[in-house]
């Protein structure tokens, strides 16, 4: 199975797993990010960013934890859930934690130059753990040390 044929199967159990728990989804995150129908349109448009529906069935789709970090370089109180573990709610098994960051393919500068001096990301990244940095996954317990580890690693 080629990568894109992966992709596909995962943005498909995805969707389905949006509209069999809807309910719980829309409960959870509408205030936040809006309506759940409009997500799930938006899901299914070609090139189309992911949002934090897709995160939050994508932990049940892999059946682990899937721990959101986003910068903090300007805080406002609508942006907390970003920095949130969305957690399996469908194994009984304990479940592993994925770490992913918000970024932006463009500076921080030109972002904000662009968004009437607001920050925002167009995509997020996986933080990978690596092989000879046991003590790293510890000290993953909040958004500020994940943020913090990224920014000294490309310092």
């Amino acid at each position: 199975m080629k990568r894109d044929d992966f992709a596909s199967v995962f943005l498909v159990r995805t969707v389905i797993e949006l509209m069999r728990s809807d309910a719980r989804y829309s409960t959870r995150l509408a205030h936040f990010i809006g309506p759940l129908n409009e997500a799930i349109k938006n899901v299914a448009r070609d090139s189309s960013f992911s949002e934090l529906y897709e995160i939050a069935a994508l932990s049940n789709v892999l059946q682990c934890n899937i721990q959101s970090g986003y910068p903090m370089s300007q805080h406002r109180p609508e942006l907390s859930i970003m920095n949130h573990t969305f957690t399996c709610e469908n194994s009984s098994i304990p479940a592993s934690t994925i770490y992913v960051f918000w970024a932006h393919t463009e500076s921080e500068a030109r972002v904000r130059n662009a968004n009437a001096g607001s920050w925002s990301p167009n995509h997020f990244v996986p933080l990978l753990l690596s092989s000879n940095d046991v003590d790293f996954e510890d000290q993953l317990t909040s958004a500020d040390t994940m943020y913090s580890k990224v920014v000294s690693c490309h310092s």
